[in-house]
């Protein structure tokens, strides 16, 4: 699925133009991504993100075989609540 079908969904479910809706939709994800940097984010019934910081850590280049080092950083991890998670049957 894509964001121009979630936009189309949405807008139509809910009378709203899809110009509306987008905007609707990228506020949301800057709003997560800005709060996400200080503290952990829960949407309820739908999961959990939180900062994590990864370590550095040394990788091998593939093509010379020299060692590169990589330094740590954060990143963003998402956890789904745990009804949304799908089990394959």
């Amino acid at each position: 699925m894509s964001i121009k079908n979630i936009v189309t969904t949405i807008a139509a479910s809910h009378q709203l133009t899809q110009v509306k809706t987008r905007r609707i939709i990228d506020q949301l994800v800057a709003l997560i991504l800005s709060d996400v940097q200080t503290e952990t984010v829960r949407l309820p019934h739908f999961g959990t993100f939180k900062t994590v910081e990864r370590q550095a850590r040394t990788y091998r280049n593939i093509r010379t075989g020299e060692p590169v080092q990589v330094p740590s950083k954060k990143i963003i991890k998402f956890k789904p609540h745990r009804s949304t998670v799908v089990v394959n049957v």
